[in-house]
């Protein structure tokens, strides 16, 4: 990087408001399915593929205004979108100095083509990889497949999990407290909207069991300021009284879920 290039890119983060986080789908569905997953997944019933005309769009709006430290591409699973390679070229374009990570279960790593590890390897992307008990046996086999494609890794057992101990009830949470306590910091982009976390796809949850449970409050990236976003992101929302678990972590092993509402209510 030039003298000069590198005295803009400091001038253009140095006018942009910044967040630590953002997550985002390129897919809704899942090859898993786990129980109580936070994200509604096994809730969703067809394949649903973010658009990538409308993913551009967006993540290149949201460059304009928010400086990102790690930006994380997940779902869902998004190794099952057919346009992975442009989705990462897209936000490596629009962010080119964040930490950007595929995150995957790891199921379909070791099917995919050369010029997806290639394209991790051209525009700079690391692979989180959740290492699930069904694949316990191919542990080895799928490690060894990203060291060989020297692509750098982050990853750990995901063996237990937790959920929204209050969704669906009259139980509340200090909202403050249960903001403070919260781990997770997890900013979400969905469909031109950022949303403090994947508590946003809560309207699957409606969707599939008939439901009218609170939808968290989002905010559209064209209508307001860095500035604003930045501001929103920082308070509670009403959404935050369901986290007893950000206060009082519960945890249980990791199942395929069934799809029964009390796995998150």
């Amino acid at each position: 990087m030039s003298r000069l290039t590198k005295v803009l890119f400091h001038l253009r983060n140095f006018n942009r408001s910044r967040i630590s986080y953002l997550e985002t789908h390129l897919c809704d569905h899942c090859n898993l399915n786990c129980k109580s997953c936070t994200h509604f997944c096994p809730l969703v019933t067809e394949p649903t593929f973010t658009d990538l005309e409308q993913y551009t769009r967006d993540i290149q709006t949201l460059s304009k205004k928010l400086a990102i430290r790690t930006i994380r591409l997940m779902g869902g699973e998004p190794l099952l979108h057919p346009k992975v390679n442009d989705f990462i070229r897209v936000t490596r374009e629009a962010y080119p100095h964040s930490r950007i990570f595929v995150v995957t279960n790891g199921l379909l790593l070791l099917k995919m083509p050369n010029d997806f590890w290639e394209t991790l390897r051209q525009y700079r992307i690391r692979i989180h990889w959740s290492k699930y008990p069904p694949l316990k046996d191919k542990f080895s086999e799928i490690e060894q497949r990203i060291k060989d494609a020297h692509i750098p890794y982050h990853g750990g057992d995901a063996n237990v999990f937790g959920t929204f101990s209050a969704f669906g009830s009259d139980e509340s949470t200090d909202l403050k407290e249960a903001f403070k306590a919260c781990h997770n910091g997890c900013t979400n982009l969905y469909r031109g909207k950022i949303y403090t976390c994947p508590a946003c796809y809560v309207f699957r949850a409606n969707n599939y069991f008939h439901a009218n449970h609170e939808v968290p409050e989002g905010w559209d990236i064209y209508k307001y300021s860095g500035k604003e976003l930045q501001n929103f992101l920082n308070k509670p929302i009403s959404f935050c009284r369901y986290c007893h678990h950000a206060v009082h972590p519960k945890s249980f092993p990791w199942e395929v879920s069934k799809r029964k509402a009390e796995e998150w209510m």
